[in-house]
């Protein structure tokens, strides 16, 4: 987590603008770059740990039953070895797959294979030679872990 904060910091990560949806800005819009450039090192090391200390709670959500079996066999290939448990460890250091948000993950696939993401050395060679239809198998697949 405070990886990704400093990352957001130096623009590493894409800086989607989006809607605030709650609270005294609610509806005026930003991204994580801005919501991260003045922080201290403490102040990201506070938020990771109070982040890093929630519960996930799987989201529910549609999903097509025969693209997630399709993305099952997928995962197993391709992307177990570092989402393991099906995605579902936060511990293995992969980040939870199983049961987030479809509209993240395919924004976050997208930022990967378009470049806008640096993407990991290991994890390159597995998504690399992935078609538009593996990605929404495996986009199914996760959201059918509620």
């Amino acid at each position: 987590m405070e990886r990704t904060l400093v990352r957001y910091q130096k623009k590493e990560r894409p800086c989607v603008e989006s809607e605030i949806q709650s609270g005294s800005k609610k509806g005026n819009k930003s991204d994580m770059c801005k919501s991260v450039k003045d922080l201290s090192e403490s102040d990201i090391k506070q938020i990771a740990e109070f982040f890093v200390g929630q519960t996930f709670v799987r989201g529910a959500q549609p999903f097509d039953a025969a693209l997630a079996k399709k993305g099952r066999s997928i995962h197993k290939k391709r992307c177990e070895n570092c989402h393991t448990e099906e995605g579902s460890l936060s511990s293995d250091h992969g980040g939870i797959l199983a049961g987030q948000k479809t509209a993240y993950l395919r924004q976050q696939l997208g930022f990967f294979k378009d470049g806008k993401r640096p993407i990991p050395k290991k994890m390159a060679p597995k998504l690399e030679p992935l078609e538009s239809a593996d990605f929404e198998a495996l986009l199914n697949f996760y959201a059918s872990l509620q």
